[in-house]
């Protein structure tokens, strides 16, 4: 049995990474904060005033804004959506819930039509690459130098 199982775990080891998907803080557009800088301060004037979503406990959103409230010494509500990751984006677009952290493919196409600031002339930055992110022209990567911690992204091997 223990053969067995060892030989299930070494089957499963990723060869490649196939994509990144790099994670991006998104705000409502109602924050009265236009760049990173001035959210941190506005949740430090604050404290327990601004909430974020993510899709659940554990998850990639979930850590990377766990790691930008430590490394920003901030504290922020955590609404997790068991449902996922568009039950979250829509509730940051309703106004329900402040920001989210998620993956760009997600979130462009809400960025672009102006429900959501994330990136680009919003100056919201993605956490998950240096550089700018393909398929997000106007989201520029996250700054060597910014909060450096939050630089995550989510990896699908094969």
């Amino acid at each position: 049995m223990a053969k067995l199982i060892r030989c299930a775990v070494l089957v499963l080891v990723a060869i490649t990474v196939a994509t990144t998907a790099p994670n991006v803080l998104a705000v409502n557009p109602g924050v009265k904060a236009a760049t990173l800088q001035e959210l941190i301060a506005l949740a430090k004037a604050d404290p327990q005033k601004l909430s974020y979503a993510s899709p659940g406990i554990g998850g990639t959103p979930h850590l990377a804004m766990e790691m930008l409230k430590v490394a920003a010494g901030i504290n922020v509500r955590h609404v997790p959506y068991p449902r996922g990751l568009t039950a979250a984006i829509l509730d940051v677009v309703a106004g329900n819930v402040d920001m989210v952290f998620g993956n760009l493919t997600d979130m462009l196409p809400q960025v672009q039509g102006g429900r959501l600031r994330a990136g680009g002339r919003q100056r919201w930055p993605p956490a998950g690459a240096s550089g700018r992110a393909s398929g997000g022209r106007d989201v520029p990567g996250l700054p060597q130098r910014c909060l450096l911690c939050v630089r995550r992204s989510a990896r699908h091997a094969t």
